[in-house]
């Protein structure tokens, strides 16, 4: 189900936020994958994975962009013509961002190895407001 679908600023840029309490079936039902997608559907070996898969496609879908236009580059980039997008997923969250520049999203299940790492990622002002608790945090650049 979607958590949050918002325009931030600059205004080109798009975030949907899917918190994933769906199973398999259900993520698959509102999607029309193409043969390619179907393919990388079925090469994810666990049930979180296949969730994760289908989770971000439905967050893109609730930003009104087509996923039968996505594709995934050799680099693992997911590209979309004439659009700049990044997707995330952790096992109860999926995001996805998009915009007329570059962008780019991650998300993470809070753990105590994030705090540990976050230096190498976040701005000095974005760190501080980490929870020190365990919640889930996001970020779209």
């Amino acid at each position: 189900m979607p958590l949050t679908q918002q325009s931030l600023q600059p205004k080109s840029c798009q975030l949907a936020v899917w918190e994933i309490t769906e199973e398999v079936v259900e993520l698959f039902q509102p999607l029309q994958l193409n043969m390619v997608q179907e393919e990388e559907l079925a090469i994810r070996q666990t049930i979180d994975g296949k969730k994760g898969y289908l989770a971000v496609r439905n967050a893109l879908k609730s930003l009104e962009q087509s996923i039968t236009t996505l594709t995934i580059a050799e680099d693992g980039a997911p590209e979309i013509p004439g659009k700049f997008c990044s997707m995330s997923h952790s096992v109860q969250y999926a995001a996805v961002s998009v915009g007329d520049r570059p962008v780019g999203v991650y998300i993470e299940q809070h753990r105590p190895q994030i705090e540990r790492i976050a230096k190498k990622f976040l701005h000095n002002e974005e760190e501080k407001q980490l929870p020190k608790y365990d919640k889930i945090a996001w970020l779209t650049r």
